[in-house]
């Protein structure tokens, strides 16, 4: 803290004859010389002086026992703190709670407090929501709210045991609609609708290719066509005909060029 001083200063309030006053230290020891009617010492600014307790005692002729006063230095003052977002949660029963740091200073945590209304003369007092913040934090989700009492929220930046001022007061506001999920699930369903369609469409025209002839060629095999043809024709042919026996693994096209012929040769002989 360089060349900064701490200035302790007591002063009489008046009378005859006065009293000489001087500062004693937390082991009641002497700070300096003693001196009438007011007492000052000068301290050098240190960090570990805060939270120390100093003493103002005088002495007097007419007066036992001595009069004192105690004075105890704080931490310097955080800085102060504002709210940046305030949201419900679900079914309105915890908060999201955002702040942001207005200006420089030293901070070792946040205190979060709420009061269960925030207008009217029936306000409640502050309560403390949570205390055990980090420093570096910058939100905090709070929960154990009742949904049909209205709450406000307010945050102040510690150093230590010294509080910085409190920072605006506000009411949760409900949290903004997002029609994302919604979107998204329908979406999903019509993927899963359009999915199965198209197996059943497949499926159809695997066992029909004559309905869709370009699908039903990708889909079924030529020879597993020529199956299901012959057993069309077979089950289509009359009933009092007799159907041509085919060679396994002969062509039907080859089978019926290569068949025996019968053929009658009549010769007549003149004399």
């Amino acid at each position: 803290m360089g060349d900064q001083f701490i200035m302790l200063s007591c002063e009489w309030p008046g009378g005859e004859p006065p009293a000489t006053l001087g500062w004693l230290d937390e082991q009641q020891q002497p700070l300096g010389g003693s001196s009438s009617s007011m007492a000052v010492h000068l301290l050098q600014a240190q960090e570990d002086l805060a939270g120390r307790e100093f003493t103002c005692r005088g002495t007097h002729l007419l007066r036992t026992p001595d009069p004192h006063c105690h004075l105890q230095l704080g931490y310097p003052a955080p800085p102060n703190v504002t709210i940046s977002r305030l949201t419900y949660g679900r079914h309105r029963r915890e908060v999201q709670l955002q702040w942001a740091i207005l200006g420089p200073g030293n901070l070792t945590g946040f205190l979060v407090q709420r009061k269960a209304s925030a207008l009217g003369p029936g306000a409640g007092a502050w309560e403390t929501a949570a205390s055990d913040i980090e420093p570096e934090s910058r939100g905090r989700r709070l929960g154990g709210l009742d949904p049909g009492v209205l709450y406000a929220f307010r945050i102040l930046a510690l150093n230590h045991h010294t509080a910085g001022h409190p920072s605006e007061v506000k009411i949760p506001a409900d949290p903004p609609f997002s029609a994302y999920p919604a979107v998204l699930g329908a979406a999903g369903t019509g993927m899963v609708v359009a999915t199965v369609a198209s197996l059943l469409v497949f499926q159809y025209a695997a066992r029909h290719p004559e309905t869709f002839p370009r699908l039903g060629q990708l889909l079924v095999p030529t020879e597993q066509r020529h199956q299901q043809r012959g057993s069309r024709e077979d089950a289509e042919a009359p009933a009092g005909l007799e159907t041509p026996t085919t060679t396994p693994g002969l062509d039907p096209a080859q089978e019926t060029t290569d068949s025996p012929v019968n053929v009658t040769i009549t010769v007549t002989a003149t004399p």
